[in-house]
């Protein structure tokens, strides 16, 4: 997210951070919805539901693939080597459960599975232990122009309810987005902010 604040900077563009509480309060001629579990209440979509996922960061240079296992139960077994020798075990898909805080009986699963699937795992140093709520959505990701505009008269793209597979499709998805901007602007947009 930095770089992406970084790029928006350089192309002039100002960001501004503050809480909203409807789409139709904002004043422009285009909103894009990412608001992920919160187009619960924002855009009144009743499909949306957590998704929990527990995680730990560990340090382990030694560590260098990418390894992921889904057994039988549905029980998930993954690590991602990052370039700095950290490394994310993974983790839990508990759908429905708004608990964000960690889980000792949650750590200890992902522990145990990482390290019986690969047993280097076990020389690794817990640097972190971090559970959060992924935007699951009943029917999959929400992706399009809203037929019609806010009260302001915006015209509003809702994107949301990747569920846990938000960095995955993050290119495509943003893609698309600028695409449907292109259809309803096609000589461009200047930023009201």
């Amino acid at each position: 997210m930095l770089w992406l604040h970084e790029e928006i900077q350089k192309l002039g563009g100002t960001l501004k951070q503050r809480r909203v509480n409807a789409l139709d309060e904002e004043e422009c001629d285009l909103l894009v919805n990412c608001s992920g579990l919160a187009a619960k209440e924002l855009a009144g979509d009743g499909t949306m539901f957590p998704i929990r996922g527990q995680i730990i960061n560990v340090y382990n240079p030694k560590l260098k693939e990418l390894k992921m296992s889904v057994d039988k139960d549905g029980e998930y077994a993954y690590v991602i080597p990052r370039p700095n020798g950290d490394v994310v075990l993974g983790g839990t898909v508990q759908k429905h459960n708004w608990t964000a805080e960690n889980n000792d009986s949650d750590v200890d699963g992902v522990w145990e599975r990482c390290c019986r699937l690969w047993p280097e795992v076990r020389n690794s140093k817990v640097i972190a232990k971090m559970a959060g709520l992924r935007p699951g959505r009943t029917g999959g990701v929400r992706l399009e122009v809203q037929a019609a505009p806010t009260k302001r008269g915006a015209v509003l793209i809702h994107n949301y309810g990747h569920g846990g597979s938000g960095h995955t499709l993050h290119w495509g998805c943003a893609q698309e987005v600028v695409e449907l901007a292109k259809q309803r602007f096609p000589v461009g947009l200047t930023s009201k902010l």
